[in-house]
């Protein structure tokens, strides 16, 4: 399912769509197989292999990993917390998993799946399982799937792990970051892309927009 993930910055609005960003600075436009990133501070594009540009003090980072129909984000900041939104289908688990690791993701601080369809949350439980995941935001909303069954009993197996469901209006601060839920607003809608967690994060003046599957 090809979507827009909208980012909102001072001067600039970058346009995402089937792993393609147009480059700033009259550069041309970047892809890459791996994941793009955008560096808040100074409203870049730099292909994330570029490890020292990707470590640069006092920078935002989000990276977008290409993992085909889905998504996954990884949103470091500058004092080296990780925020994951997402976690990619489940035929693209290895290639996320290797895309952490190269990170050098061990602990999460927040996940949001945002809706239990297969191709958010095809790494989760892999994810639960391996890493030190501390916080989940979950909408409320279930799929008869195996994959979200994986995802359940990697929660119930990690008692470590605060499960939080996510509704609008609850507020997320980390270190420079704040994180606002905008939806779900109701818990009875017909279908699962309607109960996608929509994000706003805030970074000074730098808003970014996440929207999982959200339709109007």
């Amino acid at each position: 399912m090809n979507k827009k993930k909208i980012l909102m910055l001072t001067l600039t609005v970058l346009v995402l769509m089937s792993g393609c960003l147009p480059a700033t600075d009259g550069d041309s436009a970047k892809s890459t197989d791996s994941e793009e990133l955008v560096s808040a501070g100074e409203s870049q594009v730099l292909p994330a292999e570029s490890s020292d540009e990707c470590k640069t003090a006092e920078q935002v980072e989000v990276c977008f990993f290409d993992v085909g129909q889905g998504d996954c984000i990884l949103i470091s900041t500058p004092a080296g917390k990780h925020i994951l939104i997402d976690s990619g289908t489940l035929e693209s688990k290895d290639k996320v998993m290797g895309f952490l690791s190269n990170k050098g993701v061990k602990e999460i601080e927040y996940a949001f799946f945002t809706h239990p369809h297969a191709d958010h949350i095809g790494a989760a439980d892999e994810i639960i399982n391996r890493l030190d995941v501390k916080n989940v935001y979950m909408p409320d909303a279930a799929a008869t799937t195996m994959v979200f069954e994986r995802l359940l009993e990697a929660l119930e197996s990690k008692e470590s792990v605060n499960v939080v469901k996510a509704h609008a209006g609850q507020i997320i601060e980390l270190d420079s970051l704040i994180f606002e839920i905008l939806s779900p607003i109701k818990n009875d809608y017909y279908e699962l892309n309607q109960f996608s967690i929509v994000i706003k994060m805030t970074h000074g003046e730098n808003v970014f927009l996440f929207m999982g599957d959200a339709t109007t």
